[in-house]
């Protein structure tokens, strides 16, 4: 466990970029975009949180980064970038069901 935010981060960031095939690596983004969040910088939060949707779209923390890119747009007062983002947090199916 990290001792303070910034220690957080420089593991967050080490995960995400070091191990990138590592079943952390997209939690690790999404750290950092909330991260990015609460510093009030929005526009790495939505670049960060659709990382995790481009590059891992299998993944379980896939709503999540969806919600906080749509977060980070409304906070730019885009809402429609806001609403576009809703849908991406759909889980994505592997094979045919």
């Amino acid at each position: 466990m990290a001792a303070d935010s910034d220690t957080a981060l420089t593991y967050f960031r080490r995960v995400s970029i070091e191990y990138p095939q590592s079943v952390w690596a997209a939690p690790a983004l999404l750290r950092l975009a909330q991260f990015a969040f609460a510093r009030g910088a929005f526009p790495t939060t939505v670049t960060t949180a659709e990382r995790v949707l481009s590059d891992y779209p299998h993944t379980r923390v896939r709503a999540a980064a969806a919600y906080w890119a749509g977060r980070a747009d409304l906070e730019q007062h885009d809402v429609t970038a806001a609403v576009g983002h809703l849908p991406e947090g759909e889980p994505q199916t592997v094979g045919r069901w």
